[in-house]
């Protein structure tokens, strides 16, 4: 099993204290995972709006990871646009509305089968998720 990390795992990482479930389950699922290309932007985005200093550590560490696992980031391609349009105007993404960056990571994982890690499980609607915390 392959498993796409949400922004909440990444984020998690970079916690004075980070969950131990959370550096375990990434330990034991080493080499199976990708980054998702829109967590990377929902972590610039929040760090563009940060306030300094803490604006310039969250791009430090955002541009440390992306230097550390250029390899491993899954871009929002046209497989993954494809996903997205369809899981936009599913019935229940009428009823109850995601955040944008929720639906890309989730079109992501549809177009490539992957499961998706996050603390939110409940934000995915359309692909598997685990929660690394539990």
């Amino acid at each position: 099993m392959k498993f796409l990390l949400d922004t909440n795992v990444i984020s998690e990482l970079w916690k004075p204290r980070p969950s131990p479930s959370v550096l375990a389950w990434l330990e034991a699922n080493e080499g199976k995972y990708l980054i998702a290309a829109p967590a990377l932007a929902e972590i610039a985005d929040g760090a563009a709006s940060a306030p300094d200093p803490k604006r310039e550590r969250l791009l430090d560490r955002l541009h440390e990871l992306l230097e550390d696992h250029a390899d491993h980031i899954a871009p929002f391609d046209a497989a993954a646009a494809l996903a997205w349009g369809r899981a936009r105007h599913s019935p229940e993404a009428k009823r109850r509305p995601q955040p944008l960056f929720d639906t890309l990571i989730e079109a992501i994982a549809a177009a490539r089968g992957l499961t998706v890690a996050t603390r939110n499980t409940a934000d995915f609607r359309t692909v598997a998720t685990v929660n690394p915390w539990d």
